[in-house]
């Protein structure tokens, strides 16, 4: 045998056995990686399907003490001859509010008759007679608590689980079935609390099964429906085995994907948890690396092959071939050394064995002669020096890959470059191989991308302080709106209380008929110039943010009531019949919301149609939409035959200042604020409003807001109690001497008159400081106090008389024209009893004397017993 013969034989076993190590050595690690992601995805099902087991039998853990802690109450009454309803009541409360999961706890007797629980209408009889849990129980007498597979509630219209319990009589015979129905949206948001990967799915079945509930749901397929009870094949023989739990592999899975799976049987149901996460989502990892080592061992390969031709050509060639080989190398040296990047070869120790011109160009060095062998640890950048030893480590250990990093060249040029470096076996040993970019072009770039996108983020931030001042520009306007506003208010206000008053008393001393006509026209100026003067302030207070909702209990009839009696006589007037509507079941349902602004919007929207409605009716109704324990969706709705609306002026109605006619000869007088302030205020209540309209035909005008229920009762106010208070003044408390804190000569002559007609005595004062001075001299039943005043103010006044004086128990009423909520509470801060805003109804004034008047002469018979 040649010696050329044993030399191709050799290089064959050489190449072979390399490739195949490398083979070997690339099929054994991805499938030690498979075997791990495997692993993984199998802790991962039996975590999720452990937790699942907590989570659910914990539930059904409290279900069940929810159910024998109401058997066992139902078991003690029964001993004791009869079961209080109401004890029972409680319990079932109790236990619902601790268990939010179940729809309702209900028992029904030993014929079946349900006669107590959540929702129970005795009227309306109930029997489960014919239901399977419920003949279980009667038939046997196992206490335990019993489990119903999934049904579609007869009536929740729902698919819901049944959990339930007999109880006994004393003398141990069945008495009858205490039942827990859970709908499976419960189970259903359980399992979507697990963040699993895609495709994944988590499963709840019956012991038979039969689904549950699944994550994510599949309603269009059959697996997905309650009750399905298609699985793999190796599901069913396991949970057929009677195995407590397994993980299993299985590529046909009932929705035809590739899983891992767990499953386990639950504790305290029986009910089976599945969680299987798909092939496809686990392995994908594992894939790319299947993907990345493929190419690995291809270049590999393909190197062997390059190597091994061109040995087997110097090998099976003689001079000739040599030559040939020879000049092979010089034109892959041409192609090496013509080659635009950088190509170099290192040797273990990461000396410099080869590099083409382009090369010498970037380390700056001008031949190969003055570098080769030295080490081009030295070229690189001290900070990127260790990542580089690093990464030729790697190569030489067999590993390709890539890395940035600057080098210094022979002349201290700075450039940052890019190499994909590959081993490759030279003279018997591993060197690195490399292919280098001069990227130093690009990165500047990207250093000039990040300048720039630094320079956005100051012109944002400047932006941002910019918008900054113009808003504290905004809030110091806003603030100065509102000084004015509440100038205004009491300037407007403080001579029309004069005026309304004044007319009031000219009325009362007027015996000319068409005199007492001209005052009532004047009255009714006035009325109508405070309505204009509440809708600006309103619509001013909502747009500088400061009209706030109260939040009290009321009910629905007087805010309806109320309507009436405002607007009756004007229907009345115009030939027009006013319905109002409440549904019988509203009618004691007790709100918690502002009761006042509610009935001003819809005032406001019906005296809007009896405007416009020359003849026919006006309805106004009440819907309930929705409705819950906590809260009730009600839509109200004004209903008239009136004018109508057409399309373009439904788009501007609810703005400010708009009528649908807007023309100077138009036919209705008004503002245009009622509809706009409704809209606003309907929007503080979290509502929507809008009008459904025919020209000619009528409109519709409704709005709907969600009403919070209370659990309060409101007392029906006694008409008695509230009837003349003028009257009961005059004959519960004569002579009782007043105090009246007023600046204003005019408001002090209404409200002297006002008192006195009553038998009241009042002492004035024209500012803070001479009613302090009074309140330290006389004793006084009450004290009206203005506010706005020369000298000393009424907050300050009322903080000097409580502080000390004769006085300091007597209860102090603001009278004033300031009618914004902080003005009302800064009064009561400063310890002011109640608040009244000018201008005032007289009923009004004596309503409020008559409630502190009386609860002072109920003081003084306390304090009198106690002495």
């Amino acid at each position: 045998m040649s010696s050329t013969l044993r030399a191709r034989i050799l290089l064959v076993i050489v190449l072979v056995g390399a490739n195949l190590l490398v083979f070997f050595l690339a099929a054994y690690s991805l499938q030690h990686s498979k075997a791990l992601y495997e692993e993984e995805a199998e802790t991962l099902t039996k975590n999720v399907v452990s937790s699942l087991d907590q989570s659910v039998s914990g539930s059904i853990r409290s279900i069940d003490l929810a159910l024998h802690a109401i058997v066992d109450d139902l078991e003690q009454q029964l001993a004791k001859g009869k079961i209080d309803e109401a004890s029972i009541s409680a319990s079932i409360a109790r236990n619902q509010q601790r268990n939010f999961e179940i729809e309702g706890l209900r028992i029904a007797d030993a014929s079946g008759l349900v006669f107590l629980g959540t929702g129970v209408d005795k009227t309306a009889a109930v029997s489960w007679a014919d239901r399977d849990y419920f003949i279980y129980h009667r038939d046997n007498a196992d206490r335990t608590m019993r489990f119903r597979k999934p049904r579609l509630g007869r009536v929740a219209k729902q698919y819901i689980v049944n959990f339930s319990r007999r109880f006994n009589d004393s003398d141990g015979r069945f008495a009858g079935v205490v039942s827990a129905p859970v709908a499976l949206t419960y189970f259903a948001e359980l399992l979507a609390q697990y963040q699993l990967p895609p495709d994944s799915v988590v499963i709840l079945r019956d012991e038979d099964l039969g689904m549950v509930a699944r994550f994510p749901a599949a309603p269009d397929l059959p697996l997905g429906q309650v009750g399905d009870s298609h699985v793999s094949p190796e599901l069913r023989a396991l949970v057929e085995s009677g195995l407590k739990s397994a993980t299993y592999h299985t590529s046909n899975a009932a929705d035809g994907r590739e899983r891992t799976i767990s499953f386990r049987r639950l504790n305290n149901v029986p009910m089976i948890a599945i969680v299987g996460v798909s092939s496809d989502q686990y392995l994908s990892g594992w894939k790319a690396e299947v993907y990345k080592t493929a190419a690995m061992v291809a270049g590999i390969f393909f190197l062997s092959v390059l190597l091994g031709t061109l040995l087997f050509r110097m090998l099976a060639n003689s001079e000739r071939d040599r030559k040939r080989l020879a000049l092979s190398e010089e034109n892959l040296r041409t192609i090496i050394e013509t080659e635009p990047e950088c190509v170099k070869l290192v040797d273990t120790e990461g000396r410099l064995v080869q590099m083409n011109p382009a090369g010498l160009g970037m380390i700056e060095a001008p031949s190969f002669d003055q570098v080769a062998g030295l080490s081009v640890f030295d070229l690189v950048a001290p900070e990127d020096r260790q990542a580089f030893v690093e990464f030729h480590q790697r190569v030489i250990n067999g590993q390709s890959g890539m890395l940035e990093f600057a080098i210094i060249g022979l002349n201290g040029a700075r450039r940052t470059m890019e190499s994909h470096a590959v081993p490759v076996q030279v003279g018997g040993a591993v060197a690195h191989l490399a292919v280098t970019r001069d990227i130093t072009a690009r990165k500047q770039s990207e250093l000039e991308l990040d300048a720039y996108r630094n320079h956005l983020e100051l012109l944002v931030e400047a932006r941002t302080a910019e918008l900054l001042s113009a808003k504290d520009a905004a809030e110091a306007a806003s603030r100065t709106k509102s000084t004015f506003l509440a100038n205004m208010s009491h300037e407007l206000r403080t001579p029309l209380n004069g005026i309304t008053g004044m007319i009031r008393l000219a009325r009362s001393r007027m015996t000319d008929e068409k005199g007492r006509d001209q005052l009532d026209k004047a009255k009714f100026a006035a009325d109508h110039l405070l309505s204009v003067i509440n809708d600006i302030l309103d619509i001013s207070k909502i747009e500088a943010d400061r009209l706030v909702l109260e939040s009290t209990d009321f009910k629905l009839a007087p805010v309806f009531d109320s309507l009436l009696s405002l607007l009756g006589d004007k229907a009345q007037t115009k030939g027009l019949e006013l319905h109002a509507g409440i549904p019988p079941g509203l009618l004691n349902q007790v709100f918690s919301g502002d009761p006042l602004r509610l009935g001003q919007v819809l005032i406001n929207l019906a005296a809007n149609a009896v405007k416009f409605t020359e003849h026919g009716s006006i309805t106004v109704r009440v819907i309930e939409r929705e409705s819950s324990r906590d809260a009730a969706l009600l839509r109200f709705e004004v209903i008239d035959t009136g004018i109508g609306l057409g399309m373009e002026d439904k788009a501007r109605i609810f703005s400010a200042f708009e009528q649908a006619d807007s023309s100077m000869t138009r036919k209705y007088g008004g503002t245009g604020l009622g509809l706009a302030i409704s809209k606003r205020l309907v929007g503080l209540m979290g509502g929507k409003i809008d009008v459904d309209s025919t020209p000619g035909q009528g409109s519709n005008f409704w709005f709907e807001i969600n009403l919070p229920k209370s659990a309060t009762t409101v007392a029906h106010e006694n008409s008695a109690a509230i009837e003349l208070p003028a009257s009961q003044i005059l004959h519960l408390h004569p002579g009782k001497r007043i105090l009246l804190v007023e600046d204003e000569a005019v408001n002090q002559e209404v409200a002297r008159d006002l008192l006195e007609q009553v038998g009241l005595k009042v002492d004035v004062a024209n500012n803070g400081e001479q009613a302090v001075q009074l309140a330290r001299r006389e004793d006084y039943a009450l004290i009206l106090m203005d506010i706005q005043m020369p000298v000393m103010n009424g907050i300050s006044a009322t903080r000097a008389i409580l502080a000390e004086s004769k006085n300091q128990l007597t209860p102090i009423i603001a009278m004033t024209a300031n009618v914004f909520t902080e003005d009302r509470v800064n009064c009561l801060d400063a310890g002011m009893k109640d608040y009244l805003a000018k201008p005032f109804h007289p009923d009004h004034l004596y309503q409020t004397l008559l409630k502190w008047l009386s609860a002072g002469k109920q003081a003084d018979k306390q304090a009198s017993l106690a002495a």
